[in-house]
């Protein structure tokens, strides 16, 4: 029998099979042990592995289909940005692509805001976005406002095509943001480099915003390596 810490028995059931999944333990295709047999192993309620079942297949490690039962699946159905697939990614490489991107389209963008620079109404905006996103206390809060803070810098640079572009990585930039919140002071050099993409746009510096978000997204870079040595230490309790 799997033995299970105290807190929630589903979110262990999940650590333990994902593990399994995605160190190939359990290879693609194969039909994992019926609710019966796992609630036996686990010693645990089945609705509780039903539950885990649930959550297993929203990070897309597992499909469920009735009268067949739970499959595992292969690396390109799971979520890349997923805390527990990023666990076992080797180097965070999930996050490293991301940010590479970011890196492309970003500075630009921060330097093309500045044409707003003269607009009040955006840059109280703007403001009002950084103040609130810096006394966040939950994950999903903060995952809102930094959003609408990058959205906002990529609508106003009048190209909707960078604005679609933006939308179009917005479920991947929602995920990272979800994981990394756990990191230590991860909100609130955030929020220090807002204030500072802030400052050179309101003041209509284009090579300020430029090298301001350039900065902050070697600080995002930084913050996913210790999110996946945080999520590799923890896996070692187990």
């Amino acid at each position: 029998m799997v033995r299970l810490k105290r807190g929630a028995l589903s979110d262990q059931v999940v650590d333990e099979i994902g593990s399994w999944i995605l160190t190939g333990k359990v290879q693609p295709g194969e039909i994992l042990p019926s609710e019966q047999t796992l609630s036996e192993q686990f010693g645990v309620s089945k609705t509780v592995i039903r539950e885990a079942g649930k959550i297993l297949a929203s990070k897309g490690l597992v499909t469920i289909r009735q009268g067949i039962g739970t499959t595992a699946n292969p690396q390109d159905q799971w979520q890349p940005f997923d805390p527990l697939v990023i666990l076992h990614a080797e180097h965070g490489t999930s996050f490293d692509d991301l940010v590479r991107v970011r890196q492309i389209l970003e500075p630009e963008v921060a330097a093309m805001a500045c044409v707003r620079s003269g607009d009040q109404a955006f840059l109280d905006m703007l403001a009002d976005l950084i103040e609130k996103g810096g006394r966040v206390t939950n994950v999903e809060d903060h995952v809102h406002f930094d959003l609408a803070f990058h959205q906002a810098l990529a609508e106003a640079t009048g190209n909707q095509l960078l604005v679609i572009m933006m939308n179009s990585i917005g479920q991947f930039l929602r995920a990272s943001r979800e994981a990394l919140f756990e990191v230590p002071g991860a909100v609130e050099r955030s929020s220090f480099h807002h204030r500072q993409i802030f400052g050179a746009i309101s003041q209509g510096d284009t090579e300020a915003s430029r090298e301001a978000m350039k900065r902050h997204l070697l600080q995002v870079l930084d913050d996913s390596c210790e999110l996946v040595s945080i999520r590799k230490g923890l896996g070692d309790d187990y």
